[in-house]
Protein backbone atom coordinates (compact mmCIF):
# COMPACT_ATOMS: atom_id res chain seq x y z
CA UNK A 1 0.00 0.00 0.00
CA UNK A 2 1.68 3.08 -1.04
CA UNK A 3 1.41 6.34 0.96
CA UNK A 4 0.52 9.74 -0.28
CA UNK A 5 3.62 11.88 -1.04
CA UNK A 6 3.44 14.78 1.07
CA UNK A 7 4.56 18.16 0.74
CA UNK A 8 6.43 20.22 3.58
CA UNK A 9 5.71 23.94 4.44
CA UNK A 10 9.12 25.25 2.47
CA UNK A 11 8.32 23.62 -0.44
CA UNK A 12 4.84 24.93 -0.92
CA UNK A 13 6.43 27.79 -0.55
CA UNK A 14 9.04 27.64 -3.44
CA UNK A 15 6.18 25.97 -5.62
CA UNK A 16 4.20 29.34 -4.54
CA UNK A 17 7.63 31.99 -5.24
CA UNK A 18 7.47 30.26 -8.78
CA UNK A 19 4.17 31.06 -9.40
CA UNK A 20 4.15 34.29 -7.51
CA UNK A 21 7.41 35.68 -8.49
CA UNK A 22 7.45 36.04 -12.69
CA UNK A 23 3.76 37.75 -11.93
CA UNK A 24 5.08 40.55 -9.87
CA UNK A 25 7.69 40.98 -12.48
CA UNK A 26 5.33 41.30 -15.07
CA UNK A 27 3.00 43.27 -13.32
CA UNK A 28 5.62 45.67 -12.10
CA UNK A 29 6.91 45.84 -15.66
CA UNK A 30 3.16 47.15 -16.89
CA UNK A 31 2.95 49.75 -13.84
CA UNK A 32 6.50 50.94 -14.89
CA UNK A 33 5.14 51.16 -18.56
CA UNK A 34 7.92 48.51 -19.74
CA UNK A 35 7.24 45.12 -21.53
CA UNK A 36 7.78 42.65 -18.58
CA UNK A 37 7.31 39.69 -21.46
CA UNK A 38 9.95 41.34 -23.49
CA UNK A 39 12.47 42.23 -20.83
CA UNK A 40 12.40 38.11 -19.58
CA UNK A 41 12.81 37.51 -23.71
CA UNK A 42 15.81 39.76 -23.40
CA UNK A 43 17.49 38.53 -20.98
CA UNK A 44 16.81 34.84 -22.33
CA UNK A 45 18.31 35.91 -25.23
CA UNK A 46 21.34 38.00 -24.93
CA UNK A 47 23.38 36.27 -27.03
CA UNK A 48 21.54 36.88 -29.79
CA UNK A 49 22.54 40.39 -31.37
CA UNK A 50 19.56 40.63 -33.14
CA UNK A 51 16.78 40.25 -30.38
CA UNK A 52 18.91 42.82 -28.03
CA UNK A 53 18.57 45.85 -30.74
CA UNK A 54 15.25 45.01 -31.67
CA UNK A 55 13.90 45.52 -27.66
CA UNK A 56 15.96 48.15 -27.37
CA UNK A 57 14.45 50.07 -30.48
CA UNK A 58 10.82 49.00 -29.46
CA UNK A 59 10.75 50.22 -25.76
CA UNK A 60 9.19 53.51 -26.29
CA UNK A 61 10.45 56.35 -23.73
CA UNK A 62 7.71 59.11 -22.86
CA UNK A 63 7.78 62.44 -24.45
CA UNK A 64 9.26 65.55 -22.58
CA UNK A 65 5.62 66.93 -22.34
CA UNK A 66 4.12 63.45 -20.94
CA UNK A 67 7.33 63.41 -18.37
CA UNK A 68 6.28 67.17 -17.50
CA UNK A 69 2.80 66.61 -16.86
CA UNK A 70 3.40 63.44 -15.16
CA UNK A 71 5.78 65.17 -13.18
CA UNK A 72 3.91 68.25 -12.51
CA UNK A 73 0.53 66.13 -11.59
CA UNK A 74 2.94 64.27 -9.04
CA UNK A 75 3.92 67.72 -7.29
CA UNK A 76 0.29 69.11 -7.20
CA UNK A 77 -0.12 65.62 -5.76
CA UNK A 78 2.40 65.92 -3.00
CA UNK A 79 1.41 69.46 -2.54
CA UNK A 80 -2.46 68.24 -1.76
CA UNK A 81 -1.07 65.84 0.19
CA UNK A 82 1.39 67.67 2.63
CA UNK A 83 -1.73 70.54 2.65
CA UNK A 84 -3.94 67.74 3.97
CA UNK A 85 -1.56 66.39 6.41
CA UNK A 86 -0.47 70.10 8.21
CA UNK A 87 -4.62 70.48 9.10
CA UNK A 88 -4.49 67.38 10.66
CA UNK A 89 -1.30 68.12 12.65
CA UNK A 90 -2.98 71.33 13.68
CA UNK A 91 -6.65 69.80 14.82
CA UNK A 92 -4.35 66.66 16.37
CA UNK A 93 -2.16 70.01 18.05
CA UNK A 94 -5.57 71.83 19.31
CA UNK A 95 -7.23 68.54 20.54
CA UNK A 96 -4.02 67.40 22.65
CA UNK A 97 -3.93 70.83 24.20
CA UNK A 98 -8.11 70.68 25.06
CA UNK A 99 -7.30 67.40 26.42
CA UNK A 100 -4.34 68.70 28.29
CA UNK A 101 -6.31 71.31 29.82
CA UNK A 102 -9.23 68.76 30.98
CA UNK A 103 -6.45 66.66 32.49
CA UNK A 104 -5.80 69.75 34.66
CA UNK A 105 -8.91 70.51 35.45
CA UNK A 106 -9.94 67.29 36.88
CA UNK A 107 -6.59 67.19 38.25
CA UNK A 108 -7.39 70.16 40.40
CA UNK A 109 -10.76 68.69 41.02
CA UNK A 110 -9.88 65.85 42.61
CA UNK A 111 -6.66 67.71 44.46
CA UNK A 112 -9.26 70.21 45.94
CA UNK A 113 -11.43 67.32 47.47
Amino acid sequence: MARKARLTVFSRFIIMMLIVGPLAFLGASYYNGENGVETIKDLFNQGSKESTTETRTNRTEPSSTEADDNATYKIRKLEEELAYKEKRLDAMYKENETLKQKVEELERKVAGE
